[in-house]
Parts: structure tokens; sequence; C-alpha cells
């Protein structure tokens, strides 16, 4: 599959290399092991650094800190009728 990419981007070096990781990415979610040289690649394959992004993402959506129930639901801004 990797030399499939490359084969369609031959002069793209950095495209490459992302639509590499993609593909990484995406096959380590379906828990797809294929034999690769690049230790980067294959770390993603691995899922080795999954945490770690996971919390990059978890920064930022800026949802590290629980949140409180006013902050959830917002009651102070109901319109409240008798």
């Amino acid at each position: 599959m990797f030399r499939f990419c490359k084969t369609f981007f031959p002069n793209f070096i950095f495209a490459y290399s992302l639509l590499q990781k993609q593909l990484a990415f995406h096959l380590a979610r379906q828990q797809i092991s294929l034999p690769i040289e690049d230790e980067e690649i294959e770390a993603i394959l691995n899922n080795n650094h999954l945490s770690k992004h996971f919390i990059a993402l978890a920064k930022e959506l800026d949802v590290l800190e629980p949140k409180s129930p006013e902050d959830i639901y917002k009651s102070h801004l109901e319109n409240i009728r008798k």
C-alpha cells in the first residue's frame, strides 16, 4: 500500500509522507499490521503514541479539566416562568 502511494506522488515527498501517515492511522484503527522499514510509520501502526495524540486533541478542544454541572447545563440562562 505504501509503495502504491509512492507511485502516485513521486514528486511530492511532503504529500507522500502525509499520505503515508494518514494511511497508517487508518490501518492502525482497523488493527492491520504491515512490515514497514520507517520507524515513525511503524510507531503509528502499533498505536505507540495514541494517548499523546488524544491528549493533544483534548488540549485543542479545551476539555482537559472536568466541567461542573453549571457549565454543562447552563441553568442560569433558562427563562424560568411560573
